[in-house]
């Protein structure tokens, strides 16, 4: 398959947020992120405007299933990222939120492309 316009806005959106975070982490001082609250927060909100951005017309999805297991596991490590901002431990909450958006993003991308195979063709085991 080939990428769409709809696959180029996710992944900026998701890129932009990587990049947010790399600067963040940095110490650079992005004018809108100065904590891991903000930072979870949009995090949380560009994550789901990407996702939804890549999922609304996907007509052909293979992966539906583990893309909603797996996106769901991100949005509570989001969550849990931002309610325990003010924590010792936020910083490692905050990190594993943001390895989970790439993860989705990933995972997007792969089925969008058409690097994973479709559940409705068996393979042939056996035949030459």
């Amino acid at each position: 398959m080939r990428l769409t316009m709809r696959d180029v806005v996710g992944t900026f959106l998701y890129l932009a947020t990587g990049a947010v975070y790399w600067l963040f982490l940095a110490g650079s001082g992005v004018w809108f992120v100065d904590t891991p609250r903000e930072m979870s927060a949009l995090g949380l909100v560009a994550g789901a405007a990407a996702f939804l951005t890549l999922n609304l017309a996907d007509t052909v999805d293979r992966t539906r299933t583990t893309e909603r297991w797996v996106s769901g596991a991100s949005l509570v490590l989001g969550v849990i990222a931002l309610l325990l901002a003010g924590t010792t431990s936020a910083g490692v909450w905050l990190a594993a939120f943001m390895a989970s958006l790439a993860v989705v993003w990933l995972m997007e991308l792969a089925d969008h492309t058409g690097a994973l195979p479709h559940p409705a063709v068996a393979p042939l085991h056996g035949s030459r």
